[in-house]
């Protein structure tokens, strides 16, 4: 993860995030729908991995109490000064995601927009079980990942997931809501999303051992 943060680190220094390919003026339509049709809890968000804080914002516009974490200072710093031009700002701070720097049942949601598919499947387990401990109980968590049924392997991340990749780290703390996969853009049915939206266990799952214990 060093290795690969120290890359982002060094893209946000020294090239405009606009001409990024991942950069975006917009929410992910997913996360957008969800808000707008109530389907995720109101309140105090975070969104991991947050960049130039795209998502944050819109999230602080939509009323929560937006917050982001990332691992490359100057992408804080590009989402910091984005913010200060905004009415309702959004609060970003340096952080790794395997550590989140929030007490237990801090968030009502939390956002993952391509992050969890740089994880290896050694630090899944992890990166759950601080998710599992931020959320509140009943709280949101929505991700989008490539799916491993992606047939480009000339770009993309580390790691293409598959829906098993994505319950098997997730099944013993969040129930999962929704799992479909989308298309990155209309009409390419070669390379595709998964979109997931998953909800923090009220109780642990019969038979498992709650991680964030």
């Amino acid at each position: 993860m060093e290795r690969l943060g120290a890359r982002f680190e060094r893209t946000y220094r020294t090239t405009d995030y606009h001409k990024h390919p991942w950069f975006s003026e917009k929410p992910p339509p997913f996360v957008a729908d969800a808000v707008r049709a109530r389907r995720v809890a109101r309140g105090r968000s975070l969104d991991v991995g947050s960049g130039a804080g795209t998502l944050a914002l819109w999230l602080a516009k939509q009323g929560y109490d937006a917050h982001g974490i990332d691992f490359s200072p100057s992408a804080v710093a590009v989402a910091t000064r984005r913010a200060g031009r905004r009415k309702r700002r959004a609060r970003f701070r340096v952080a790794s995601a395997l550590k989140l720097p929030f007490p237990r049942g801090w968030a009502d949601l939390v956002t993952d927009i391509g992050l969890f598919h740089t994880f290896s499947p050694a630090r899944r387990k992890q990166y759950a079980a601080e998710l599992a401990r931020v959320l509140k109980p009943g709280g949101d968590y929505l991700t989008i990942v490539f799916a491993r049924e992606d047939q480009n392997d000339e770009i993309g991340p580390p790691y293409r997931l598959s829906v098993g990749d994505l319950t098997a780290a997730f099944e013993s703390a969040l129930e999962v809501q929704e799992i479909r996969a989308v298309p990155v853009r209309p009409g390419r049915r070669d390379r595709r999303f998964y979109v997931a939206h998953l909800r923090r266990r009220r109780s642990p799952q019969p038979g498992s051992r709650a991680l964030w214990r």
